[in-house]
């Protein structure tokens, strides 16, 4: 860790260090998102549009594990405790990883009950049902992925 990056350095400095990243990282995300938005939109499937709140909900659980730890780790690298540190971020990937596999296997076997509190129909179920799966099995990685974005942080 660098430590003169809090210890030595001039606040405005050290928050601009962290920031511009930060700052750019989001830019990235938010033009990923606008890109995919406007290309899924020319396909006309609504199946992105039903599964979209289950995706945020991965985000959130992420975030969950994320925004905590990073508090934690926060407060421990302003004690000093280095020990607590490791424990704290290691803790957050490995339930991170075991909330990924619990959503997978909700999603995966509790599918048809989700898609119709999500609003499936005749028409979009069978899209909707693939893309869900699809999400099922990716959402270790998305959930490992949104904690871990905002422990770096």
């Amino acid at each position: 860790m660098n430590e003169d990056l809090f210890d030595k350095m001039p606040i405005k400095r050290a928050v601009a260090t962290l920031a511009i990243p930060t700052m750019l990282g989001m830019l990235v995300n938010i033009f990923y998102n606008m890109a995919d938005t406007f290309f899924v939109g020319q396909t006309g499937d609504a199946a992105v549009s039903l599964t979209t709140p289950i995706f945020l909900l991965l985000m959130a659980v992420g975030n969950i594990f994320g925004i905590g730890g990073s508090s934690v780790i926060s407060r421990k690298l302003g004690e000093k405790d280095r020990e607590a540190v490791k424990h704290v971020s290691s803790f957050s990937f490995y339930l991170s990883i075991i909330a990924g596999i619990v959503m997978m296997f909700v999603f995966i076997f509790g599918m048809p009950k989700i898609l119709h509190l999500i609003g499936a129909s005749a028409n979009t179920y069978d899209y909707a049902a693939e893309y869900l799966a699809i999400i099922g099995y990716g959402s270790i990685f998305v959930i490992v992925s949104t904690a871990f974005g905002n422990i770096i942080r």
